[in-house]
C-alpha cells in the first residue's frame, strides 16, 4: 500500500488502497493509475517523504509570504477612519436605495389614487356633455323648424302683400275709372 493524493475531485485524503498500480479512493471512489512504485515517486529515486518535504516548503513559504503581505496591506489600509468612511458610503447607498423605493411606491400609489377619481370625473363630465349636446341638438332642430315656419310665413306675407298691392292698384283703377266719372 502506498500514499497517494486524489487528483480527480481535489480530495485531499490519503485513504487510498493501491492494488496493481491502480489507486482507488475510499472517500470519493475515483480511480487512476498509481504514480507510486514501492513507496518511491515514479521517475525518481527519492522516497515519497523527501519529495513531499521539498514540495511542501516550496509551496508553504511563498503562500505564507503572500498571506503576510495581504495581512499587512489590509491592516494598514483598513484603519478605523477608512472603515467609518466605507460604512458611511454603504449606509448612504442603502438609504438612497430605500428612498428611491419609497418614491416609486408613493408615486404609483398617488397615481392610482388620483387616476381613479379623475376617471370617474371624466366619465361624469362626458355623460353631462353628451346630455347637453343632445339638449342643444334638440333645441337646434326646434329652432330650424321654427325658422322654416317663419320663412314660410314670410313668403306667405310677401305673397299677401303683393296681392294687397294688386288689389289696391285695382281699387285705385276702379276709383279712377268709376268714381271720378260720377263726380
Amino acid at each position: 500500500m502506498c500514499v497517494c493524493v486524489c487528483v480527480m475531485y481535489v480530495c485531499v485524503c490519503v485513504m487510498y488502497v493501491c492494488v496493481c498500480n491502480v489507486c482507488v479512493c475510499n472517500v470519493c471512489a475515483c480511480m487512476y493509475t498509481c504514480m507510486c512504485i514501492e513507496g518511491k515517486v515514479a521517475g525518481t529515486s527519492r522516497p515519497i517523504h523527501q519529495v513531499t518535504k521539498l514540495f511542501s516548503w516550496k509551496i508553504l513559504v511563498p503562500s505564507l509570504a503572500i498571506y503576510g503581505v495581504l495581512y499587512c496591506y489590509e491592516r494598514f489600509t483598513f484603519t478605523d477612519r477608512t472603515k467609518k468612511a466605507q460604512l458611511k458610503k454603504q449606509f448612504v447607498q442603502h438609504i438612497k436605495g430605500k428612498i428611491q423605493d419609497q418614491v416609486r411606491a408613493t408615486t404609483t400609489s398617488f397615481s392610482s389614487i388620483l387616476t381613479s377619481p379623475l376617471r370617474g370625473l371624466t366619465h361624469h363630465l362626458q355623460s353631462v356633455l353628451a346630455s347637453a349636446n343632445e339638449a342643444e341638438n334638440t333645441k337646434i332642430l326646434k329652432l330650424r323648424e321654427e325658422k322654416e315656419r317663419h320663412l314660410k310665413l314670410l313668403n306667405q306675407a310677401k305673397n299677401l302683400q303683393s296681392a294687397v298691392r294688386f288689389v289696391q292698384t285695382d281699387l285705385e283703377d276702379f276709383r279712377e275709372a268709376y268714381l271720378q266719372q260720377e263726380s
